[in-house]
């Protein structure tokens, strides 16, 4: 197999995530650390997917998102148990926010200094700790233990992105993201029924024993799974200075693809049971929308799963966004929840395009050695649009009521869709749209 040992400019990687399918390692001139060694194209090796490596890291991602999502419904719950209000759920929601956007940067800066394993193990160590400190008293308590949880989600999650990006074939990236995102899209379908059924049946110790304890099988598996622990590894150098180095400017575009997505996504994952009460509907009617819309995005995933890398990255993200237009279309014109859920199924065939591609764009365009700032970068965009776009929607939905915030995210996702295609954005598509391109011949 012909590797490339020159790319890492001599400095040592970080990165020893067992990458038996596209790398392999090399020593580094004058020192005994390993850095890795990207397989061409052209090799064998390059277009193998579903190794242990990949299966494993596919279980820790489901392990992880099952921890947050059992303890997801169940903490709004436990707060007006405590004699909380709505007002310190949204807080509650703050605590585990805030600390997972402001400590991002850091985390990436910690990957591309310790490395990947290291730090995806220690987030799930803190995932499990946060699921035990939820069982100390009261809410104070609740709120130490979920700002931790925040921390940790931070490191499992841009560790997460980060082995994904060592892991993915060259022509297989887009494949490789989709089932990574499946994961969590199971586990957030799953998992939240589980801690309301655990709830029911052992009361609060029920689902926060059990995320404590799927956060340190997660913790487990990465001690003792086949994965490739890091040698000794030396801090990668950065021109601009610590602080810009904390920022990889070349993940800001698929970054910002990824905040506009999940901000409208809002409409149809968050604001629902707002879009019943507003119509009068009971919201017993919406027994069946959740999983239906998820059974549809599982779906299209996996029917999208080889297509998606066949085709240039810029018209998969053209059609998913193309898709979520067409969705907010349909929903201006909902009246009931069946017209609501054939938006949403629309707009799932839109998911299983836009943000699988938008993950494959910032791993053609991550610069190997710091692959902890590109996807700590990349990976803001998610909770930053989980939070503001509830934000605005919520108070257009109170000022305007509907159909406005379904307008306001047709000009939108109209807008980006514009931008995508400028010019200026096709030339800084044309780094993934080469390596991929490469990648297919």
């Amino acid at each position: 197999m012909e590797v490339d040992c020159a790319r890492a400019d001599g400095s040592s990687s970080a990165h020893a995530f067992d990458d038996a399918v596209t790398a392999r390692t090399c020593a580094a001139p004058g020192n005994g650390t390993r850095r890795r060694a990207v397989a061409t194209p052209s090799s064998p090796e390059g277009v193998r997917l579903y190794q242990l490596p990949y299966l494993a890291l596919l279980a820790t991602v489901f392990l992880g998102f099952s921890n947050n999502g059992i303890v997801q419904p169940i903490l709004p719950i436990y707060v007006l148990d405590q004699g909380g209000d709505a007002a310190l759920v949204g807080a509650l929601l703050l605590a585990f926010t805030v600390p997972s956007i402001v400590i991002r940067p850091f985390i990436g800066h910690l990957i591309d200094t310790r490395g990947t394993h290291s730090t995806f193990r220690l987030g799930a160590v803190g995932l499990g700790a946060a699921g035990f400190l939820f069982l100390g008293p009261g809410l104070p308590g609740v709120f130490l233990a979920r700002s931790l949880h925040g921390a940790a989600w931070a490191a499992f999650n841009t560790a997460g992105n980060s082995a994904l990006a060592e892991l993915a074939p060259l022509s297989r990236r887009a494949e490789a993201s989709g089932m990574y995102n499946l994961m969590s899209n199971l586990a957030q379908m799953l998992a939240p029924a589980c801690g309301l059924i655990l709830l029911a049946g052992f009361g609060f110790a029920g689902p926060f024993v059990a995320s404590a304890s799927i956060g340190c099988i997660a913790a487990i598996l990465l001690t003792i799974g086949p994965f490739e622990h890091e040698t000794q590894a030396s801090p990668r150098r950065s021109d601009s200075g610590f602080l810009r180095g904390l920022v990889d400017r070349a993940a800001v575009l698929p970054m910002s693809v990824g905040f506009v997505w999940v901000s409208v996504q809002t409409l149809f994952v968050v604001f629902p049971p707002v879009f019943a009460a507003e119509r009068g509907i009971p919201v017993s009617e919406l027994t069946l929308y959740y999983p239906v819309m998820g059974g549809v995005l599982i779906a299209a995933r996996l029917f999208a799963r080889r297509i998606t890398d066949r085709l240039p990255r810029l018209h998969v993200l053209v059609f998913g966004l193309a898709m979520g237009i067409i969705a907010m279309g349909v929903a201006t014109t909902a009246r009931s929840v069946a017209d609501l859920l054939l938006a949403a199924c629309l707009f799932a065939i839109g998911s299983s395009a836009t943000p699988t591609i938008a993950t494959a764009i910032a791993i053609d365009r991550a610069d190997p050695q710091r692959l902890g700032a590109a996807m700590a970068t990349f990976s803001l965009g998610y909770p930053l649009g989980l939070g503001l776009g509830g934000a605005v929607w919520g108070l257009t939905i109170e000022a305007l009521d509907y159909p406005a915030p379904f307008l306001g995210a047709i000009l939108v996702l109209g807008t980006l869709l514009v931008l995508v295609l400028s010019p200026q954005v096709r030339r800084g598509l044309a780094v993934a749209a080469g390596a991929h391109a490469e990648s297919s011949r």
